[in-house]
């Protein structure tokens, strides 16, 4: 444990020098704790996709001249077991340039489908 504080901020001031081509680089305190917290909360996303703690909820697409459904958006928030549900922009931003945007977006696409496939089978269809 105490190697690793020490190893940690050494790899960290390391490897941006390295990048650069500069002789030295700082441990920045303040960086490092925001740089642990991203990861953790990246962390956290991934365990909520695998412990099927997020949701899609359904707004309907009405064709106002006639009534009539016409479709149906997706809207994904995330049922924390601590922080109760949470809206998209409380996750959304942390995982968009990351490879776990991929994952969850590709969870979406499968649940959203599945749900569509769900009420054909029961007779709902749009126009």
């Amino acid at each position: 444990m105490l190697i690793s504080c020490f190893v940690r901020p050494t790899r960290q001031c390391i490897w941006p020098s390295k990048q650069v081509k500069i002789a030295t680089q700082v441990f920045d305190a303040e960086q490092d704790r925001n740089v642990r917290g991203h990861n953790e909360s990246l962390d956290r996303i991934r365990c909520a996709l695998t412990d099927h703690e997020f949701v899609l909820y359904y707004q309907p697409k009405v064709n106002m001249r006639t009534g009539t459904v016409i479709g149906a958006e997706a809207l994904i928030r995330w049922q924390h077991p601590e922080k109760g549900l949470l809206p998209p922009i409380m996750f959304l931003p942390l995982i968009e340039l990351h490879p776990l945007g991929l994952d969850i977006g590709d969870w979406v696409i499968d649940t959203a489908l599945t749900q569509m496939e769900i009420w054909q089978a029961a007779g709902l269809n749009s126009e």
